[in-house]
């Protein structure tokens, strides 16, 4: 994963190349971080050199996402834990069987998951 250098920290990010794209775009999210859409072909000082353009920008939407919304908790994998799946949020349901092998599916509107019991 490529990686934006800034002066007050680096900052990992995507790009995601199009055959469809004609020029490149800057996104900053909270879901995905720093971002980038180019055309196929577009080399990797191309996007480097737009980055180091547009910091300042980039700064000021990381600091809004850093200042607004804290950090995502960790999931713990428990029952009535939500997860989010294809921009849709599911509750998860644990079950601990006689099985081998950890089984996990979407069924009837929720994530369930079989794992060993060790008692």
């Amino acid at each position: 994963m490529p990686t934006l250098v800034l002066p007050s920290k680096n900052v990992h990010y995507q790009i995601k190349y199009s055959s469809k794209r004609k020029t490149i775009s800057i996104g900053v999210d909270k879901e995905n971080g720093l971002t980038v859409s180019a055309p196929e072909g577009t080399s990797l000082s191309e996007v480097d050199k737009l980055l180091k353009n547009k910091q300042s920008w980039i700064i000021d939407k990381l600091n809004v996402y850093e200042e607004i919304l804290p950090p995502p908790r960790p999931k713990e994998f428990v029952s009535g834990e939500r997860l989010t799946y294809i921009g849709r949020s599911y509750r998860l349901r644990v079950n601990k069987t006689q099985t081998k092998e950890i089984q996990f599916q979407l069924f009837r509107g929720r994530f369930e998951t079989n794992i060993p019991n060790d008692g």
